[in-house]
């Protein structure tokens, strides 16, 4: 879990946060220069891609470091850390299952006539 913890930190800072906002801009792109508008399935994957934007810049990447430290300092048989790191685990699968809600959003384009 150390190991996950720290390659977690390293990779959202370094290619996860830069990667979506170069998606984020691209979005942008194709709804000003393409046949699109603001039709629902758009709206529907900007805010899901605001959801875990803000979910891994302020939630998952600071608790990842912090849990690691704390394995790091306690072990893993404290309860506060197995808390920890199970409230990490939770959040992050349910930012997995927003990030797929969104791929199906686009693929399905609800309100799209």
């Amino acid at each position: 879990m150390v190991a996950v913890g720290k390659e977690v930190e390293a990779t959202g800072n370094k290619v996860f946060a830069p990667a979506s906002g170069i998606v984020l801009l691209m979005g942008i792109a194709m709804v000003a220069f393409g046949p699109y508008g603001f039709d629902l399935w758009i709206v529907l994957a900007l805010i899901g891609f605001v959801v875990t934007f803000l979910t891994g810049i302020l939630f998952i990447g600071p608790t990842s470091s912090k849990v690691a430290a704390a394995v790091e300092a306690e072990g893993v048989d404290p309860p506060e850390v197995a808390a920890q790191m199970d409230r990490l685990l939770t959040i992050a699968r349910i930012d997995y299952v927003v990030l797929l809600l969104i791929v199906l959003d686009m693929v399905f384009k609800p309100g799209l006539d």
